[in-house]
């Protein structure tokens, strides 16, 4: 029987996985990354132990605007933070553009108990909330007002894009990207930088990332005009207490 008999001939069509966004580059996964998909795969639980969020506590006059924008071009410049994976985890997609939302929750209204337990519960959300790492996005971002010169910077990624020892390199790029939107004119605080996970939780290490437990942010890796005093608090996985340090920038 001929193709022509009974109905059209077949025509083959090539899949895109971004359906319509264009594609900056495919490369294969790497074996750490194949673990790591294999695990959330499985399992919602196990995809939640590989969340990892850090919080930049704002002090001073906040550009808005200005930080939205610079989260944005944060992601143009590093091309991890706009991929995905293939429906089988051996490919990375990685989209030439993504746009990247961040909401603005005013809480400055509120009294201070009610404040801290908003905080906490969004905190707490950030690492409750699971990634879809065939469709994406694989980062998310969400800016707290707590009152007009102090505002907490939430920013979370799956693991499998984004490892502590990355967090130093994004949030040093995001203070150097606001400076340069804002031309330095309004230098900010970073008070606090502390990582959060889901309590009892512990992704296993991945080769090459000696710090995916929690950020390792060095204070000589921000600007002078925008950093001047940094605090660090690890929260271990396995335990909801956590250990403060804290360093102070010359000025």
């Amino acid at each position: 029987m001929s193709s022509n008999d009974g109905g059209a001939a077949s025509t083959a069509v090539d899949y895109d996985p971004f359906a319509g966004e264009a594609l900056a580059r495919v490369v294969s996964t790497t074996a750490p990354q194949r673990e790591i998909w294999l695990a959330a795969t499985l399992e919602r639980e196990a995809s939640l132990a590989y969340n990892e969020s850090v919080s930049l506590r704002l002090s001073g006059a906040l550009d808005v605007g200005a930080l939205q924008r610079a989260l944005q071009l944060l992601l143009d410049r590093h091309e991890a933070l706009r991929g995905t994976l293939s429906a089988d985890g051996k490919e990375l997609y990685i989209a030439e553009h993504l746009d990247l939302r961040c909401d603005v929750v005013d809480l400055a209204a509120r009294d201070p108990a009610a404040r801290d337990a908003a905080v906490a519960s969004m905190l707490q959300r950030a690492v409750t909330t699971p990634f879809d790492l065939e469709h994406g996005p694989l980062v998310r971002a969400e800016l707290l007002r707590l009152a007009a010169d102090n505002h907490l910077l939430v920013f979370t990624a799956h693991h499998i894009v984004c490892d502590g020892w990355s967090f130093g390199v994004i949030v040093r790029d995001l203070a150097a990207i606001y400076a340069q939107l804002t031309g330095n004119g309004a230098p900010l605080t970073l008070l606090r930088i502390f990582p959060w996970r889901k309590p009892g939780m512990r992704p296993a290490r991945m080769a090459g990332s000696p710090n995916v437990t929690g950020c390792r942010a060095s204070p000589a890796a921000f600007p002078r005009s925008i950093c001047r005093l940094i605090a660090h608090a690890h929260v271990d996985a396995r335990s909801t207490r956590s250990a403060k340090t804290a360093s102070s920038m010359p000025r």
